[in-house]
This record gives C-alpha cells, structure tokens and sequence, in this order.
C-alpha cells in the first residue's frame, strides 16, 4: 500500500497505474469530539486563568516567532510550560514525558507544533491566540498560480471590483483571471490593503505675523509627486515601562525576591555581569543579559523562576529558625541539580 497526503489528479497519479498497475483511490475517515470557544480578546490574566481552569497538558499557538517567545517568557513565571520551535525538539520530549505541562509555539502551518507531533494521550486542549496566518511571498501578481489569486481575491473581497468576482473563484475563465489581475496589480501598486496604506499629513508652508512671532508648526518639505523607494526605520518600544534601580528594588520586594540585605547586592551584579546598561536612568537589558535569560529560561525554567527562588529563601528561613534540617535540604538540591547535570 502506497499512501500520501499530498497527491493529486494529474500526470503523477497516472504513472502508478501506467508502471505499477494500480489505481489511486481516496478515504475519507472524520471523528471529531471537540468543543470550540471563541473569545474576542484574550489578555495575559484571562490567558493563565484559562490554563489554571483548564489544568496542564495544554497547546498554545501563537501567530508569529517573536510574539510566541514573548508569551513563554511571561507564562513561565507562572507556569511549568516550554517553547518548542524548529531548533530544538527538547522542550516537546519533556512534555511527553510529563516533566512540563504546557508548550506554546507559532500556528505556522509548518510549525514544529503543527506538524508531527502525535502524542493525543498527553494534549486535552488547544488555544490558539488571534486566528493562524499563511504568509506568502511574491514578485508580482503574474507570477501566481490560480489558487494564490484565489487567496488575494478573498484577502480583498470587500473591495467592488474584486467582490464581483468571488462567485466565480472556482470556475475561472483566462479573461476573468486576466482582469482580475489587473485590478489586484494595482491595488497591491497603490499599497492600499483594506485601507491600511500609511498616510502622513504635512505643513508644507507658514507665513503671516502669528507663525513668525510664536513658530508654533512644523513646517516640513514639500514631497514631490509619484512612487519611490524608502528606507524606513523600525523601533520596538517595550510592552511594559522600563524600570530604574529604585523601581526594579520595590518590584523585588513586592514579589518576594531577595533579602533587604541582597537587593543593592543583585543589581551590582546585573551591572558588574553586562546584564544591564543604564540609559536616561531607565535599566536597559544588554545583548548578553538577554542572550543568558533565553538560556537560562529555556534551558533550566523550573530552576529560574521566581517561583523557585522563594522557595529557596523559604527553606533558609526554616533552617535559620531550626525548622528545617540544612544537610536534608542540601541533600534534596543537590539531587535536584544532579538531575540535568
């Protein structure tokens, strides 16, 4: 038996009955059990109260590398979750075999989550954050094959021109598909996608008494008619307020990390290690702070945490006031640390 989830009718199916004297055939089989449920946003609090009330061995999806990196930083505080993306397979091994209980990944339909993993008896349930997307790269509109015409048509289906077209995507004639071309080249021309071409308005000139006296407008250059090729600059401005030294302290103390005696002592270190850098009396993290976080963090989360840190201060509290025996402790991290050694 010879089976594909990919072939089609055509001059590749005949060769299986023209050279190994069978026909190809088709099956169909569906089951499905699942519940779906839709919100129409999903904030980081609404998030981790669904995976407390759903429980572990959850997916998350996420549209884009860097956003679904950006989840799993946040949720590992709370949470014993990994990222799996196609460098590394470690973090799907520890799921499987119940070290960890979430993974959270891109909804790429390529994706290492997507496809390949079968292991249904550890996975109860799905969320996917904002619907998937299919990116596509293109030189020009001519260079498409039928069903990538099809996609645009349906990208731009409320434009009028493109709308009249869509009760015949599946029957196209060459002169439709002609003039539909035609109207998707110039509306990817114009950069006009569902109205979210970029618009700038500009003060191009300012006379009279008022503007000399008080120059209260930017007057900027004209620009001259036509298309041309721009460099633009990209910024990425944080999520959340960058913190000061006075600030990152009050956090440390509002979240249980440190001792008033170690605070001044760990930010040094930040600084002594190229962890941060300050900049206008904000911490900024450095290359090489980063670099160690995403390490650390991928690497040996359960040991990282802030979690995991209380924990630790704890139990020298306990042993401090002679509830706790500091050689079984030691013995119970030091088998711990043995672990991933």
């Amino acid at each position: 038996m010879v089976s594909t989830a990919t072939a089609k009718p055509g001059r590749k199916a005949m060769r299986f009955r023209e050279l190994l004297g069978f026909d190809m055939g088709t099956a169909t089989h569906s089951m499905r059990n699942v519940e779906d449920i839709f919100l129409k946003d999903i904030s980081m609090k609404k998030l981790e109260s669904i995976l407390e009330t759903m429980g572990p061995e959850g997916l998350i999806y996420v549209q884009t590398a860097d956003k679904s990196h950006e989840i799993y930083s946040k949720l590992r505080i709370r949470f014993k979750i990994g990222y799996a993306d196609g460098k590394s397979k470690k973090d799907i091994d520890r799921f499987e075999n119940g070290e960890i209980d979430y993974l959270v990944g891109t909804s790429h339909y390529y994706g290492t989550l997507i496809r390949g993993l079968d292991i249904p008896e550890r996975i109860k349930y799905v969320i996917f954050l904002k619907a998937p997307v299919f990116r596509v790269r293109f030189q020009g509109v001519d260079t498409l094959k039928t069903g990538m015409i099809r996609a645009l048509a349906l990208i731009f289906r409320d434009d009028r021109k493109i709308s009249k077209f869509l009760p015949y995507l599946n029957r196209f004639s060459g002169d439709q598909i002609d003039k539909l071309k035609e109207i998707l080249r110039e509306k990817l021309k114009a950069g006009d996608f569902d109205g979210r071409n970029i618009t700038e308005e500009r003060i191009v000139k300012a006379s009279g008494k008022a503007y000399e006296l008080y120059k209260s407008v930017w007057v900027k250059k004209d620009l001259p008619e036509g298309v041309f090729r721009v460099r633009a600059k990209i910024l990425k401005i944080p999520e959340v307020p960058l913190l000061n030294q006075a600030e990152l302290i009050s956090m440390m103390k509002t979240r249980g990390i440190g001792r008033p005696s170690t605070y001044s002592a760990i930010v040094d270190k930040l600084f002594v290690r190229n962890y941060v850098t300050e900049k206008n009396g904000k911490l900024i993290p450095t290359p090489t702070g980063r670099g160690v976080f995403e390490y650390l963090t991928s690497n040996f989360c359960e040991f990282v945490s802030e979690e995991r840190t209380r924990f630790i201060q704890n139990k020298m509290d306990e042993i401090e006031t002679g509830n706790a025996d500091y050689t079984e402790t030691l013995k119970d991290l030091y088998q711990e640390i043995r672990r991933i050694l």
